[in-house]
């Protein structure tokens, strides 16, 4: 099974490494004749991120080389039933920040009046899971 970033680098134009885990490449959604720069990133947990400097939409840019947003996720896996970790509150938002960042460009989606595929709203039903998750595992630690 490949990495996210396998998934991604291959389709992007003028790749340039700016770390071991980190670099830009021209963003895919501007279409020919306009060059903006597309900042990416892979977490230690093979998530990938990325930025277009010229504001464009994560769902757009991934759009324009026919992949989604769950595409930027390592496959999951899951954890034995019952298994729980003791996180501070620090490790819990650092590990939901992207989910966050998920619901807020579904939210922008459905404002825009965009229509969410079914990978799309699987990726949005998980995102909230996990927010939710992770707020019950802080009130457990709270007591």
């Amino acid at each position: 099974m490949s990495r996210p970033l396998d998934r991604l680098l291959p389709l992007l134009d003028h790749v340039t490494w700016s770390s071991k885990e980190s670099g830009r490449a021209a963003c895919p959604a501007h279409g020919r004749g306009r060059k903006s720069t597309l900042a990416w990133r892979e977490l230690p947990d093979g998530r990938v991120l990325m930025k277009c400097f010229a504001d464009c939409d994560v769902v757009d840019v991934l759009a324009a080389v026919g992949l989604t947003v769950a595409d930027m996720f390592p496959d999951r896996t899951h954890a034995t039933p019952g298994e729980r970790f003791a996180l501070n509150a620090r490790d819990v938002l650092r590990g939901i920040e992207f989910d966050l960042v998920v619901i807020v460009q579904c939210a922008r989606c459905i404002r825009r009046g965009d229509v969410l595929d079914a990978v799309a709203w699987s990726r949005f039903d998980l995102a909230v899971e996990r927010v939710f998750a992770a707020v019950d595992s802080q009130k457990g630690a709270a007591r």
